[in-house]
């Protein structure tokens, strides 16, 4: 998973998008290896789950009087988020399938 992520502050939380705890595992394998048509549902629902929490735990990001805009900005962390995860899986899964 990326590191340098708005969305990894949930870790912060111990809030563990891997451990199915917050996100269903069907939408684990989606944001890991779906496709490029998933990109967006994925974020969506990771967006809707790191507003909820941010509102329940009461975290703090110095949100824009403007709602909205704070939701955009977690929209495009989401949309990265799932992006640079297929990446890094992409990058390391030939890795494994050499180590097995």
């Amino acid at each position: 998973m990326p590191r340098d992520s708005l969305i990894r502050d949930l870790g912060d939380w111990d809030l563990h998008i891997e451990d199915g705890d917050l996100l269903s595992d069907d939408w684990i394998r989606e944001a890991a290896f779906g496709g490029e048509h998933s990109v967006g549902w994925c974020a969506d629902e990771l967006v809707d789950v790191f507003i909820e929490k941010c509102d329940e735990y009461d975290m703090d990001y110095d949100q824009p009087a403007d709602p909205e805009g704070f939701k955009k900005q977690v929209q495009e962390a989401a949309t990265a988020f799932v992006r640079q995860w297929r990446l890094r899986l992409k990058e390391i899964y030939p890795l494994l399938a050499r180590a097995t």
